[in-house]
């Protein structure tokens, strides 16, 4: 954690400063490119002034409810969204790290209202499959897959990652997620979102089981409108390097990045007692 910690601090300080694009930092960042070309860089030049962030959260036991991945933060440039050097430059006084273990879109609900909200509806969804009390005060720790804002951070660019972008997830997100799942209730890694399902194979994972939308299974929910099984799939990866064991949960339900109804509880439950004995 001291080098993800090591390497965020340093990430954010060199964005603060007036000269970032002259950083080192900046040149050698996997996801930049200040080269124009058609199918150039994947950000925006105007997402460079949203703040980056590599992680949110609390990894200690005491403080870690589940480690969870995210493709990347939100965009946007309303006010309402915006959050750029102006905004937080007085929270990052201690180094990003000490900003980010506060985890503020959970615990603040006036730094990003809307990201608030989206937050605890994925913290209320988590002690419910997790089985824990809603009064237990440990939240999920999240890593973001790529720190910095931007709309085109998606199934394209997951498809084609390069070395370098595949490195930096492994070095820096695989290695603190596999370290901070050990310390937390869950105890595995959680993602949403059809994407992982590509992304997880490319870094090394296996298909241990998955579970599919059945007709014959009449426990799974159905659709009130066309009596269908729901369209929610569950699939359990695993990655084992020498002692290392690395488990992950991805979840994804067609055409939106939400969590499943409540009625999906019963099975979340028995999935995560199954990762957690296999």
């Amino acid at each position: 954690m001291k080098e993800l910690y090591r390497r965020s601090d340093t990430l954010i300080k060199d964005w603060l400063s007036d000269h970032f694009t002259d950083t080192d930092t900046f040149k050698n960042d996997p996801f930049l490119s200040v080269q124009k070309k058609p199918n150039g860089g994947l950000l925006q030049s105007k997402y460079i002034d949203l703040m980056p962030e590599p992680f949110l959260g609390n990894p200690d036991p005491e403080n870690n409810l589940v480690v969870m991945l995210n493709l990347n933060p939100g965009y946007g440039e309303t006010d309402a969204q915006f959050i750029g050097k102006k905004v937080v430059s007085e929270r990052l006084a201690n180094g990003y790290s000490e900003f980010a273990k506060t985890n503020p879109y959970l615990t603040d609900p006036s730094f990003h209202p809307a990201a608030y909200e989206w937050s605890r509806k994925r913290l209320i969804w988590l002690r419910s499959i997790l089985d824990v009390d809603e009064n237990d005060e440990r939240l999920q720790f999240v890593l973001e897959l790529c720190p910095w804002h931007s709309h085109k951070w998606g199934e394209a660019r997951i498809n084609n990652l390069n070395a370098a972008q595949i490195q930096y997830i492994n070095d820096n997100v695989l290695v603190p997620a596999t370290k901070a799942a050990k310390q937390s209730k869950a105890g595995f890694i959680v993602s949403v979102g059809k994407i992982y399902t590509k992304l997880y194979p490319e870094l090394g994972f296996e298909l241990v089981k998955e579970w599919e939308p059945d007709e014959k299974d009449s426990g799974w929910p159905k659709s009130r409108k066309t009596s269908k099984p729901k369209s929610v799939h569950f699939k359990y990866y695993k990655k084992v390097t020498g002692s290392e064991t690395v488990k992950v949960l991805s979840i994804w339900i067609w055409g939106c990045n939400k969590t499943p109804c409540s009625e999906f509880l019963p099975l979340e439950r028995s999935i995560v007692e199954y990762i957690r004995n296999h």
